[in-house]
């Protein structure tokens, strides 16, 4: 019989040197392979000592994984009343945003409940019809039996009607919620979720991956968005928080590969999402992408790069993007806003030339709303409409400062755009107080390259 583990007995064991997690009801210890793990050992410290089988399966694992897991397990973590093999999914709450999705299965029972309430009614309208023919039938009739047929359809009446409203408004009331203002900061338990389908990381950084298109998007004349379809709907892509993929083509016969970060997470589960800017001269965009349509194939390979962010890095994160550099930044956005134990305050400087070269505008726009208070976005166009409200030219030292916490240990600065821009945003920086950043950041700097 497997030793049973007490939530309190797991939180103990929190450090490098004693580390133990719980996933799906089983507790593991993994303090001996917390230094081989792809993740990093600090990945694993950040949900030491709790259940992480959310994160698990966010990430998505291997079946290779899920066996080596096995080594490591000590015990079954104790069942309380609200527990049961699986884990509570905490969501915010994001009223302002289409929800038609999450409704079509409440629309489809309300249509179920009115299909229903036709039937009984043709009963009870056949009983009426039965109680206005009793007297022509040839049967045996008792004062008993008459009294009986005669008030049995209005006792029937009397209780499908009562059913039948109240299942109708609880029916319209979950199919058309209508909107609850909650805070942006309001953090409610959705639901109870149960451990589903095995979720399989597609990512290998040995061998490229062709997947198909499913989609291209143009975004802006010079912009798309291509949506490629993951072998399995289960499948999610297995890319750390941070981290980017190569895209590979052969043109004129050789391999030619290029960087890209997702805009898709690990939530997306069955496809993979990217914004591509093609240039006329670009050897892939120009020459490749640029002609890619929904049924081409596209070859994938990664992860690739130094950031790998987690939750608890730091506590502020100053970011300055332009062009398509706004993408290494929404997949850290997007994991911070979504993530209500996450903390972390962003303060976002993302520079066009023109208002329709904003890309993801909606999205970010979104999180600056339902997560005011620890998400700001300032924009900064060089040619801006007249009715425009945000920053007008380039982005400059004195919004850098403006808009970005002080330098300490608890700060971040991120950078990814034109090279004009970054490299005169490194000085900036450093004359604020930051580290100088190195030709190739890596993940403890102060400043990041991507």
């Amino acid at each position: 019989m497997s030793k049973i583990i007490t939530r309190e007995e797991l939180g103990k064991h929190t450090t490098k040197k004693d580390l133990w997690i719980a996933i799906h009801g089983k507790v593991y210890d993994v303090t001996s392979y917390s230094e081989d793990h792809p993740g990093g050992v600090d990945s694993l410290v950040e949900v030491a000592g709790s259940d992480a089988t959310e994160e698990f399966e966010d990430l998505g694992h291997t079946s290779d994984a899920r066996e080596i897991m096995e080594r490591f397990l000590v015990g079954e973590l104790e069942k309380t009343g609200d527990y049961d093999s699986g884990y509570v999914k905490l969501q915010r709450n994001l009223p302002p945003v289409p929800a038609k999705d999450r409704h079509e299965e409440s629309k489809h029972h309300l249509y179920f409940d009115l299909t229903h309430m036709a039937v009984m009614s043709s009963v009870m309208l056949a009983g009426f019809v039965f109680m206005r023919e009793y007297d022509r039938i040839h049967l045996p009739k008792t004062a008993t039996t008459t009294a009986i047929l005669r008030l049995l359809p209005y006792a029937v009446t009397t209780s499908v009607a009562s059913i039948a409203l109240v299942r109708l408004f609880a029916a319209f009331k979950k199919a058309f919620p209508g909107r609850k203002a909650y805070p942006a900061h309001y953090k409610v338990v959705e639901e109870v979720a149960r451990p589903s389908t095995h979720s399989h990381a597609v990512l290998d950084p040995r061998q490229y991956l062709e997947l198909p298109v499913q989609s291209k998007e143009m975004l802006s004349h010079n912009t798309a968005k291509y949506t490629l379809s993951l072998p399995k709907k289960t499948d999610v892509l297995g890319l750390p928080i941070g981290q980017h993929i190569a895209v590979r083509a052969v043109i004129d016969g050789k391999a030619v590969n290029r960087s890209y970060t997702p805009t898709s997470s690990n939530k997306d589960r069955g496809r993979l999402e990217l914004v591509i800017k093609h240039y006329d001269d670009g050897l892939l965009t120009g020459r490749h992408l640029k002609n890619v349509k929904p049924g081409d194939k596209l070859q994938i390979s990664g992860p690739r790069g130094h950031m790998r962010y987690r939750k608890g890095m730091c506590d502020n994160i100053g970011m300055l993007a332009g062009g398509t550099g706004i993408t290494p930044m929404y997949q850290i956005i997007r994991a911070i806003c979504e993530n209500p134990k996450d903390n972390t305050k962003i303060s976002l400087i993302y520079a066009n030339q023109t208002e329709g070269d904003i890309l993801l505008r909606k999205e970010l726009n979104t999180f600056a709303r339902t997560n005011s208070h620890q998400f700001k976005v300032h924009y900064v166009l060089g040619e801006p409409p007249k009715d425009w409200k945000y920053g007008v030219g380039r982005a400059t030292p004195e919004l850098v400062k403006e808009k970005f916490a002080a330098a300490d240990a608890n700060t971040k600065a991120m950078l990814c755009g034109p090279p004009g821009m970054v490299n005169a945003a490194k000085e900036w920086l450093v004359n604020l107080g930051f580290e100088k950043p190195r030709a190739v950041s890596k993940m403890e700097d102060q400043v990041f390259l991507f």
